[in-house]
């Protein structure tokens, strides 16, 4: 180290320095580097986050955290994990649509249109003219009711189908007159992307199931009987519908 400090002292001032001199610019340099080490270890202290400063740190500057702080740090990092957690899930979330936005989807569909079709065939009956009881299917069972329907009664409803008849419109107008062509049309959506799915056994009525489906400040409640393999085909059957409005 002497050695050094000469020759950079011999090319600095063309002159041969003494080991007394040596050892005082050793000093004086020493000196130099501890005062640049703690102003720098001091603002990184102030400016911790600044890029720069990681692993800078000084034992005469470094301002030690209380537990308290540290607990109270840590809370702050816990916080502001799980709000970045629930806007993630948040935003794997199909978007719920709105009662219009259903409709107008159902429309374009198979589903909807075989709806229309039966409302249409209802409504041009005369006056005294029995309602047809044949249920006509409308769409396949979808994959997460089906299971869920095996949850409540066990057996396989895959291959299952929805189905609706004239006659039950018919019994769900008469008792519900507020219902309108309209909350019919809803039924695809309803049995597709329901909210909830109660299971309602009976022994007189058979094992039935419950829609509840939310648009707006409006809830839907389906019902469908779980058909028997054997005497109604593979088929979830329509039974009623009716709808509760939220009030302040």
């Amino acid at each position: 180290m002497l050695a050094m400090y000469r020759a950079s002292y011999r090319r600095e001032t063309g002159e041969e320095a003494t080991e007394l001199m040596v050892i005082e610019a050793m000093r004086r340099r020493r000196l130099e580097m501890e005062g640049k080490e703690a102003v720098v270890a001091n603002s990184c202290n102030q400016y911790r986050h600044e890029p720069g400063c990681n692993g800078v740190s000084s034992t005469s500057e470094k301002k030690e955290t209380s537990p308290k702080e540290r607990k109270q740090e840590k809370k702050t990092i816990e916080i502001h994990s799980d709000k970045q957690h629930e806007k993630k899930e948040a935003d794997k979330k199909p978007k719920k649509k709105s009662k219009k936005e259903a409709l107008e989807e159902v429309a374009t569909t198979p589903a909807g249109k075989s709806i229309h079709d039966t409302l249409e065939k209802l409504s041009k009956r005369a006056d005294g003219d029995e309602p047809s009881p044949q249920h006509i299917g409308f769409k396949q069972v979808e994959p997460k009711t089906a299971a869920k329907v095996t949850e409540f009664y066990g057996g396989d409803y895959s291959d299952y189908e929805h189905s609706i008849a004239e006659k039950d419109i018919q019994h769900a107008k008469q008792h519900h007159p507020d219902l309108t062509d309209e909350d019919f049309m809803l039924i695809p959506d309803i049995t597709a992307n329901w909210d909830d799915l109660i299971k309602r056994p009976s022994k007189k009525k058979g094992n039935r199931i419950r829609y509840i489906k939310t648009y707006g400040d409006t809830t839907y409640i389906l019902a469908e009987r779980v058909g028997s393999r054997k005497k109604d085909n593979p088929r979830l059957m329509f039974t009623t519908i009716f709808f509760k409005k939220e009030t302040n």
